[in-house]
């Protein structure tokens, strides 16, 4: 027997480090909307462009300004690189390369 989906219809989202969508379809499954995506690895976009053509593609999460979506938005989410927390990494934190891009997120 299935889950439940609980519908909450008209929440308005954004989700910044897209990959291929993986949240976007579950959001949408449950009745939300997606406002953008943010995604910059050359094959998550093409997923992304597939799967939702009407939804602006945005690229490089530190060029973004987000103002625009004030009082537009319910909900912004975000799995920020975290390669720089990687025990096999470097272990640069919050302060490498990619996982810095963590603050630009939370802008």
């Amino acid at each position: 027997m299935g889950a439940r989906v609980h519908r909450a219809v008209g929440v308005r989202y954004v989700e910044l480090f897209a990959g291929g969508g993986g949240l976007s379809h579950g959001l949408d499954r449950a009745g939300w909307t997606c406002v953008a995506h943010a995604e910059i690895e050359p094959h998550a976009r093409a997923v992304l462009r597939t799967q939702w053509p009407e939804t602006p593609l945005l690229g490089d999460v530190s060029a973004i300004d987000g103002t625009q979506w004030r009082g537009q938005v319910d909900v912004i989410s975000g799995g920020s690189p975290c390669q720089d927390m990687s025990v096999a990494g470097k272990r640069a934190g919050l302060g490498g390369a990619r996982s810095s891009l963590f603050h630009q997120q939370v802008r």
